[in-house]
């Protein structure tokens, strides 16, 4: 009777709606765990190469043939830097889902390994949030709580000084026991756990643009820029001498909220209401 008053008190009403997915560019509850993203590894050393250095005698921005340059290989060419996009070397789905990979702990150096990774603090210091430090917090966000800060391709992140392999270690040792059975099922491509898609050894994490690696902030601080959010179930870890640690984890593809955006080959997306 609200449509029409001559209408009986009773009547069939339908309605539609459609659903997407869209690509997150920007999350939550990330481990302090941080990687370079993937580049072209020409020469194979698992090493940054960057371009050597050059005198640009004609300004144009370019290595032209004859400009003196420093051969940092002893190749006597000049070499460019090794290639870096996210979008075509990054990691990403949904290419690399099912593939493992291993990343070790190592302080911060000259030389930027593929397979190191950096133990980085939030939140990001270019968003006005809080930036909380040291080994309490590196702790905390392993195996206690959800990190709480968006953090997007782009932020920045503060590096934590020295080693943090024993408190990691620790937390970790927290965080398996938490899910201790879990396992990667080659058959299905799915994590097998008693808490399904929502295993806590389902991680997060950032990964940083090798082209800028480390940078100083204004407190003199390294930092690093997100330039990809890696999802890895977690397989194995290693402690071994000299205090290094070793973290084995699968790609995957998951569904959770956060900040969508075009980021091709993220393994994150969101579902939303489209009409």
């Amino acid at each position: 009777k609200v449509l029409d008053p001559l209408l009986p008190n009773e009547t069939e009403i339908t309605a539609t709606a459609t659903a997407g997915v869209e690509k997150i560019c920007g999350t939550n509850c990330l481990k302090p765990f941080c990687p370079p993203d993937r580049w072209d590894d020409v020469d194979g050393d698992s090493l940054w190469d960057d371009e050597e250095p050059y005198t640009d005698l004609d300004g144009d921005g370019d290595h032209d043939p004859g400009e003196p340059f420093t051969d940092v290989n002893g190749d006597s060419v000049w070499n460019p830097a090794e290639l870096y996009d996210p979008e075509i070397t990054g990691y990403k789905a949904p290419d690399d889902v099912g593939d493992t990979i291993s990343f070790r702990l190592d302080s911060p150096t000259p030389s930027l390994g593929m397979f190191w990774y950096y133990t980085v603090c939030y939140g990001p210091i270019n968003t006005g949030d809080p930036v909380y430090t040291g080994t309490v917090n590196v702790r905390r966000w392993i195996s206690e709580e959800c990190e709480p800060f968006i953090v997007s391709i782009g932020d920045l992140l503060q590096v934590e000084p020295g080693n943090f392999a024993n408190p990691t270690s620790l937390a970790l040792d927290e965080l398996w026991d938490q899910d201790e059975d879990a396992y990667w099922d080659e058959a299905t491509g799915t994590v097998v756990s008693p808490f399904g898609d929502n295993s806590p050894r389902i991680i997060k994490a950032p990964a940083f643009d090798p082209r800028l690696q480390l940078q100083k902030d204004l407190g003199g601080r390294d930092y690093v820029t997100v330039s990809n959010i890696l999802v890895l179930f977690l397989e194995e870890r290693h402690e071994f001498a000299a205090g290094e640690l070793l973290l084995k984890g699968r790609f995957m593809k998951t569904i959770t909220e956060g900040v969508p955006g075009d980021c091709e080959g993220s393994m994150m997306s969101t579902v939303v209401l489209v009409e």
